[in-house]
């Protein structure tokens, strides 16, 4: 079952662990959308400028391949530093959308009557989730 929540875990470690599903690759923008896997939320991100720039740091991420928190610490480093902005489109998507690095990144859920929470309060728990991942990453390791 999907739900808007993506902490399932017992304890912090746990809650952090985000998992992608795999990579759809589009021309336009070089948009590229991964899901959160257990959950109903995705997440997009593609060139801010319709200038498609050969060196195109989204190149990097192909068509099929897993997204993960290690790919999107190097893509947006960032990420810890923007303010993001909630939208929706006709009460049935909510959006939560930033720019980082020159990409702009979107977490994009459908709206459910059966969430447990508003639907920006699940968009921007998931930002804050992702964001603590990916500062998680960087830091070192803290193992005796």
């Amino acid at each position: 079952m999907k739900t808007g929540d993506i902490s399932h875990g017992r304890d912090h470690h746990e809650r952090l662990n985000i998992r992608f599903g795999k990579i759809e690759a589009y021309a336009k923008r070089r948009l590229r959308v991964a899901p959160l896997l257990s959950t109903s939320i995705s997440l997009s991100v593609q060139e801010t400028s319709d200038l498609r720039s050969p060196s195109s740091p989204l190149l990097s991420l192909s068509h099929g391949e897993t997204l993960s928190i290690a790919l999107l610490d190097e893509l947006l480093p960032s990420l810890h530093s923007v303010v993001w902005t909630f939208s929706e489109n006709d009460e049935k998507t909510g959006n939560l959308t930033t720019i980082s690095d020159n990409v702009q990144v979107t977490l994009s859920m459908p709206a459910d009557s059966k969430a447990a929470a508003p639907l920006e309060a699940i968009l921007r728990g998931a930002a804050a989730r992702l964001v603590v991942a990916i500062g998680d990453l960087s830091l070192p390791s803290q193992k005796p």
